[in-house]
């Protein structure tokens, strides 16, 4: 059964000399306190010390707090007389008039009363509960209960995640029984302290305090004299594989006893200050706090708030009153301070326990607390089975143990984060506090433990968008497993010479000192543009870090204003912007009637003929307005047609008969002052808005599939389309698992998110949003998780091989392959298992199937995760047989997985051999030249190869880019200008591959077309593009006309091509490309959605005319009406040279080759060494003439051209 929060006995209070006393509390304000002292707080810069002790006549200071500065405790006894027959309330009143008087002297900053506190749970009734069934921690359906809800602990175990003995919890509570069979060896023991001499031997104030402190008695026996600390204590941390049946949530962590609430389960709040103070100061890293009741305490939310300036995680339980913690607050759980994380009770079957407290914004969490079997009580061997969110709380504070023992550099923000963002969702808790999850060990564990290698995350992201002119705030979170919170982050920005500091001491604007997040402000004084903060990152015991994080800088939009409104081509258009940093004008109309607009963006239209036209805000990233209006000055507009939400959808759309040659202002904006972002404007003739569905597929894995992972977790996978007619694009797509909280993949059109499974049969729900707010028919289907039923069937249960060489014989019928697990030997296989193998030295590892009675798969890898796996080799059949083979490089200390698979489902004995020979290994690394704009990749940018190895690196330059050579990277030498680049190996090697800027023929990027080209009603915009900025697009024409541009170039035999992008009536208005007049293309209707395609042609030799012309029929106009071309790509001229002899004596030299294309001459006195001379630029024709000075005529000076790409 569960009592009262509020639970006191009449001798609590007997240490305190108070029998005199009629009543063993008082009331005040409708709470119990003590019914003597009171808590104050000096103001600021008030005396401490002695002087602090001078309170008056009659007044006592009993203690001076150690974590808030200047806090007192009070005894008021002398003051206060009881008088016989007094109620609480009367005795109260006299109290809180000591109160407002020490208040009056001006000397604190507040006083109070000294509330009591009482634990968050009862003794038990019913000792048939103590059976030792742990369900918390592993529950497998029994009693009645739900498979699967739990905490989820068991495989965090299995890969070695059980705590540390660095890590210290208090546990703030009845005190503990410190010699338990199951927590003796547990027990924090304090280092300065020699036991039984009777002397207080580290002068913190307390005589043999070896476990703990007693602040009720002042002294240093902590003893558990109620239980429940005990029973919390075993929750936390009890031994594991010591033979006594009881097993705690952190197998190696110390637990210090604070002991403050008394045997019938009271406690006043200076006696849980004084807890706090000596655990903070002890070293404890975490508290638990299953108890509450009484009221507001300003000391109380001082001390857990200092606590969490020294980097102390306060655990608390939300109560046991079936209250909503955000409606009637209970302390402390209800203060709001960021290192106290609230926890409520869950049952065994996942449904929210019928006493526990909740509250959507005070609550975080939930964990098992109802039937919990822990330590108690009455002899070293004593166990119990009760309830509570005392119970719960402590599965919380075992798991930060696990997390923090892992990284012993962490804080408490990135330990209450991990338990938070890990947390299952489940039904019962939506709404019911912040996660709306029960607490999941195993998926709030980090990649790993701490690998040196640091992971960064910087706010604004990668990409953002910066207003010019303005002082921005950085934020750097750096963390290694667990958060960071002594590492050195340094930056550079733009051209500033100053180095950028990024400091973690809380002063702004950095928000918490030494947590894991830095902060700094960067100045945006800077011309609009791309900018790069790069960062540099050092930390203890951690490779250093570096990267580039690229911000855009702009200024308000261009059309920001009335005046400065876009132009938007008649045939209509599709425009994706920004509305961030628009502002409103005066005298600005308020749009589609809404009085708090913002972010107004101007357009400008004007068709040339009478036409329906839709004007459509849909795919915009937030609640739009849009509206039409004819005029000259914004102050003689008058509206056309206007829209906010139409229906219940915030997107807005207007559609109108427009007149042929009016002009029509358009304005798009925000619907409120809050409303900015990415701004998608349709504006379409004979156009509809969309109120078609998208449609969902779901490709991996197959409906009805049989799921085995070390985890639960699988990645669910597909597309999503927003079909024709006027597709608005997919804005999300969400995922249901059981009918549970909806969660959001990542990506829209190809989707991806991962999802646990309960054992069993799950139903899967998915289903896509457009920008319209159209939604998908869901897709729903069934996925079944399987426990697996071979040891090494997951790659996470690996068996290991300990030998150099030897083999192992298994069968594989019962065994599956894992979700996400890569095919072996390029066959999709299905029953495999695997093995690990770590290389003692350098070397060759060699590997077979040989002797299998199966058709096998072998394949060998290395990483951490199944999914991640990086395959150094794999093989299906060697000529002539069925088994596998492979031979590897391997290195010293390295581990690798290998895999055994029956081809094509084949089951049966499998048997893996395999054998280790020492050599010498070389390491080459290949990476790709970040110093430009040119980009592009290289393969193997990591591998090892054994001496005189052939070896083959590769780079593939970006669209934009192409290869220009391989250097040392050490050194700068240039080592081949060959792609691929093949040597043989002797030694380490490390290479960069250099990029250039890809040149195309057609020089868009200029803005104009050039003197090659012949336009005909086409123009260069920067709407629609493939590569760059601006590309080709017809303008708008009558029906009937056409339209083309014209290409006249020099080119050589070889392949060319351009990427084409077409948006028209199908079959009737069309793009046709032509080569010396002879049409080679067509194209009409809508090309792939918005995505332009490459098309490749054979290209003659000598001059040649490539002509595009867009045409329309008689009648109708659909979509843009338009076509785009970008990236034209000819293969260039063969240049050639001729000398010519002056009549001076001196010498002519004349080039053809690329028309408009550069030429360098290069000079030598020795033909070795080169250096660049005069750039010649060809003319029209592609040709240049250069006179040699006469100078150098006769000088024994050597000449070379070169033709520039």
């Amino acid at each position: 059964m569960k009592l009262p929060v509020l639970i006191i006995a009449g001798c609590l209070f007997a240490s305190l000399n108070l029998a005199a006393e009629t009543n063993s509390f008082v009331v005040i304000n409708g709470a119990k306190a003590h019914p003597s002292r009171v808590l104050a707080k000096l103001k600021q810069g008030g005396a401490g010390g002695a002087q602090a002790r001078q309170v008056g006549a009659g007044y006592t200071v009993r203690r001076e707090f150690k974590l808030v500065a200047g806090l007192l405790l009070i005894e008021t006894v002398g003051q206060v007389q009881a008088k016989a027959g007094d109620t609480p309330e009367e005795a109260g009143q006299r109290l809180n008039a000591k109160i407002e008087a020490l208040q009056a002297t001006g000397k604190y900053e507040y006083v109070e009363p000294d509330f009591i506190r009482s634990i968050s749970v009862n003794p038990p009734t019913d000792a048939a509960f103590v059976d030792g069934t742990l369900w918390g921690l592993n529950n497998l359906g029994q009693n009645g209960g739900k498979a699967g809800a739990d905490i989820n602990v068991i495989p965090a175990w299995g890969n070695n995640f059980i705590g540390s003995t660095n890590i210290i919890v208090a546990v703030i509570d009845t005190g503990i029984n410190y010699t338990h069979r199951d927590l003796a060896t547990q027990m924090w023991v304090n280092p300065g302290e020699i036991p039984g001499n009777g002397i207080d031997d580290d002068g913190d104030g307390y005589i043999d305090n070896i476990y703990g402190i007693n602040a009720i008695t002042n002294s240093g026996d902590p003893r558990d004299d109620n239980g429940h600390g005990s029973h919390v204590a075993g929750t936390i941390g009890a031994a594991a594989n010591d033979g006594n049946g009881h097993v705690g949530v952190a197998w190696n962590v110390q637990l210090m006893a604070c002991k403050f609430l008394s045997a019938n389960s009271g406690g006043a709040t200076s006696d849980a200050i004084q807890c706090i103070d000596f655990a903070v100061l002890k070293g404890a890293q975490i508290s638990n706090n299953s108890w509450g009741g009484g009221g507001y305490s300003k000391a109380l939310l001082d001390s857990i708030q200092a606590a969490g300036d020294q980097g102390h995680l306060f655990i608390a339980a939300a109560g046991n009153n079936a209250n909503d913690n955000d409606l009637s607050p209970t302390y402390p759980a209800s203060y709001n301070l960021d290192n106290i994380l609230v926890v409520a009770a869950l049952d065994r079957n996942d449904l929210i326990a019928d006493f526990s407290n909740y509250g959507l914004t005070s609550v975080d969490i939930a964990a098992p607390g109802v039937e919990i079997y822990s330590c108690w009580i009455g002899s070293d061997q004593a166990y119990n089975t009760i309830d509570g969110t005392s119970m719960a709380s402590p599965h919380v504070a075992g798991a930060a143990a696990i997390l923090w023992g892992a990284q012993t550099a962490s804080d408490y923000g990135s330990i209450k984060k991990l338990l938070m963002d890990g947390a299952t969702p489940i039904p019962s808790l939506n709404g019911k506090c912040v996660t709306g999850a029960r607490l999941n060990v195993l998926k709030s564990l980090p990649k790993g433990k701490r690998d040196g290698i640091l992971e960064v995350s910087v706010v604004p992201t990668q990409g953002s968008l910066l207003r010019v002119g303005t002082n921005v705030s950085v934020f750097v979170t750096v963390s290694d497993g667990f958060g960071i919170n002594n590492a050195t982050v340094m930056g550079k920005f733009a051209a500033f010479a100053t180095n950028v500091v990024f400091r973690n001491d809380g002063k702004a604007p950095d928000l918490q000192a030494n947590d894991s997040v830095y902060a700094s402000q960067i100045s945006t004084d800077l011309s609009p543009g791309s900018y790069d903060l790069s960062l540099s990152i050092t930390a203890p015991d951690s490779q250093p870090f570096a990267t580039n994080i690229t911000y855009r800088l702009i200024r308000p939009p261009a059309n920001d204003n009335f005046t400065n409104a876009q132009k938007i081509a008649a045939g209509g258009a599709i425009i994706d912007t920004d509305n961030r940093f628009a502002t409103r004008e005066k005298f600005e109309p308020n749009h589609a009637g809404t009085t708090n607009n913002s972010g107004s963006l101007w357009y400008s239209w004007s068709p040339i003929a009478n036409t329906p036209v839709i004007i459509d805000t849909a795919g915009s990233t937030f609640d739009s307005v849009v509206a039409v209006y004819t005029g000259s000055t914004l102050g003689t507009l008058k509206q056309v047609a206007a829209a906010n939400d139409v229906g219940t959808k915030q997107s807005a759309f207007v559609k109108f008969n427009s007149t042929a040659a009016t002009t029509y202002w358009i304005a798009v904006a925000g619907a409120r002052s809050s409303e900015v972002g990415s701004v998608h404007l349709r504006v379409e003739l004979n156009g509809e808005p969309d109120n078609t569905a998208p449609l969902i597929t779901v490709l991996s894995p197959l409906p009805g599939s049989r799921i085995r992972t070390v985890d639960g977790k699988v990645e669910i996978s597909g597309t999503a389309v927003d079909p024709q007619p006027n597709p608005s694009g997919i804005r999300q797509v969400l995922i249901k698992v059981n009918n549970e909280i909806a969660t959001t993949a990542v990506g829209t059109n190809n989707w991806s998110s991962t999802v646990l499974l309960q054992v069993g049969l799950n139903v899967i729900e998915v289903s896509a949003y457009d920008y319209a707010e159209n939604i998908s028919i869901p897709s729903q289907f069934t996925l079944t998780y399987l426990l697996p039923s071979v040891a090494n069937d997951l790659f996470a249960y690996a068996t290991s091989l300990t030998s150099t060489t030897g083999f192992v014989i298994a069968t594989n019928t019962t065994a599956t392959k894992e979700f996400k697990e890569p095919n072996h030997g390029g066959n999709e296989g299905g029953h495999s298992l695997w093995y690990t193998w770590t290389a003692p030295t350098n070397g060759i590892f060699y590997v077979s199937t040989e002797g299998s009675d199966i058709d096998t798969l072998v394949g060998i890898y290395e990483g951490r995760f199944v999914d991640k796996l990086l395959q150094l080799a794999s093989s299906d059949d060697i000529p002539g047989d069925d088994f596998g083979e492979i031979i590897t490089t391997v290195k010293t200390g390295n581990k690798y997985y290998i895999a055994v698979d029956g081809f094509a489902g084949s089951t049966g004995s499998v048997q893996l051999n395999y054998n280790f020979s020492e050599s010498q290994v070389y390491k080459v690394t290949a990476s790709a030249s970040t110093e430009n704009s040119s980009s592009g990749t290289v393969t193997p940018t990591l591998a090892y190869y054994p001496i005189n190895a052939a070896v083959s690196i590769v780079a593939t330059p970006s669209k934009l880019s192409q290869f220009k050579r391989f250097k040392d990277k050490l050194s700068g030498t240039v080592v081949s200008t060959a792609n691929p680049y093949t040597f043989i190996i002797n030694g380490p090697v490390n290479l960069i591959a250099e990029f250039e800027p890809r040149v195309y023929t057609e020089n868009f990027e200029g803005g104009l077309f050039n003197e090659l080209w012949s336009n005909n009603n086409w123009d260069i915009q920067s709407s629609h593009t493939s590569v760059g900025t601006n590309a080709a697009r017809s303008k708008a024409i009558a029906d009937g006309g056409s339209s083309s541009m014209t290409l006249t170039s020099y080119t050589r035999s070889g392949v060319g091509s351009f990427d084409y992008f077409v948006n028209s009536e199908e079959f009737f208005d069309k793009l046709e490309f032509r080569i010396n007049g002879q049409l080679i293309e067509k194209w009409s209707g809508l090309t792939m959605g918005t995505t332009f395609q490459t098309y490749t042609f054979d290209v003659p030799n000598g001059y040649n005319t490539f002509q595009w012309s867009y045409s329309k029929d008689n009648a109708l106009a659909v979509g843009l009406d338009a076509a785009f071309v970008d990236a034209i790509q000819l293969p260039a001229g063969q240049p050639s040279l001729n000398v010519e002899i002056t009549p001076s004596g001196g010498y002519t030299i004349k080039v053809k080759g690329q028309p408009l294309g550069q030429v360098t001459v290069q000079i030598s006195t020795d033909l070795k060494t080169w250096r660049p001379g005069t750039i010649l630029v060809n003319d029209i024709q592609g040709q240049s003439t250069w006179k040699v000075p006469t100078e150098q005529g006769n000088s024994g000076a050597f000449y070379r051209l070169m033709h520039n790409r």
